[in-house]
């Protein structure tokens, strides 16, 4: 909560009437329900996965952007100065790695590959998490080809329901709404990750819209995003 009140103080800034403080205590509750979502969900899953699949590797596999964490400006919005991350993300890294210590940890993103490189070295980044992310599972979706990009509704849904992991009965004929472009290149990494390590599971934690449909998915979305 501490992490919230600052964030919202801050953006609202000293000279606050009664309306605004209403505004405030809504957004610091909302960040709350947020982070206990996402500790929550995330837990839960790994467990249940480790659970039923003891035999098989398990890759936690973390979107950046609004999901642990966020861009970081300076003052006149032009310059970025680092990410923050969201406050329950290293407590959940180290009570998961202590429980399953096999459980990999890895990151999906939009940022470009050697820019995560780059930023899981710096602490105003992601070096907080560095000692939990293995170097050699990170990923980039940003250079990534959309296959899905000239196809019609119905081809993308039979092509879809050939993938790892999605789960046929959750994609719908209207697929214009559950899929941005960004998704389907996240799926065509995390397809060439199966391809190389079949007997892995992976646990796709995004806050946009694509893990829903994963049958180890996590989406944050509303719910669990790091809106901020």
């Amino acid at each position: 909560r501490a992490f919230y009140e600052a964030v919202v103080r801050k953006r609202y800034g000293e000279d606050v009437d009664e309306y605004d403080k209403e505004d405030m205590e809504e957004k610091i509750e909302k960040g709350v329900r947020q982070e206990k979502y996402f500790f929550q969900k995330v837990y839960e899953i790994v467990s249940s996965t480790r659970e039923e699949n003891p035999e098989k590797e398990k890759l936690l596999l973390l979107d950046i952007d609004e999901t642990i964490g966020r861009m970081r400006f300076d003052d006149q919005g032009d310059e970025i100065i680092g990410t923050t991350l969201r406050p329950s993300l290293i407590p959940l890294l180290s009570i998961l790695k202590t429980e399953y210590p096999d459980l990999k940890v890895g990151i999906l993103s939009t940022r470009a590959k050697e820019y995560i490189k780059e930023q899981i070295k710096d602490q105003n980044h992601l070096g907080p998490i560095n000692e939990y992310v293995e170097g050699d599972e990170v990923y980039s979706a940003s250079e990534t080809e959309n296959k899905f990009e000239m196809l019609k509704s119905e081809e993308i849904q039979e092509n879809l329901k050939q993938y790892p992991d999605i789960d046929p009965e959750l994609i719908s004929e209207d697929i214009s709404w559950q899929f941005d472009p960004q998704d389907f290149k996240k799926l065509e990494v995390i397809k060439s990750i199966y391809e190389k390590k079949p007997e892995t599971i992976i646990i796709s934690v995004d806050d946009a819209q694509f893990p829903a449909r994963l049958k180890h998915g996590i989406c944050l979305h509303e719910e669990g995003g790091f809106w901020i």
